[in-house]
């Protein structure tokens, strides 16, 4: 969805995440790192997005990815611990 939407403003990347956290615990740890990426890629290419916007493309790409996400509130929590 992301790359659709921004193919002409966001240049190739590779990002590798190394974590201690098994997978499908649901913690809410991909949620974490997606939006962590979308708002990295935000600030990195000027995009200027809002919380709200970077919020609700993490909660569809979870979606997309996972074919689950965790609750759009938990990602708007995020954004208060900042």
């Amino acid at each position: 969805m992301f790359r659709q939407l921004y193919r002409n403003w966001v240049p190739d990347v590779s990002i590798e995440i190394t974590s201690q956290i098994p997978v499908g615990l649901s913690l809410g740890s991909s949620a974490a790192v997606t939006v962590a990426t979308l708002e990295a890629i935000n600030i990195e290419c000027g995009l200027l997005h809002d919380k709200t916007s970077i919020a609700k493309m993490a909660h569809e790409i979870e979606k997309e990815v996972q074919g689950a996400a965790v609750p759009l509130i938990h990602l708007f929590r995020l954004w208060r611990r900042n």
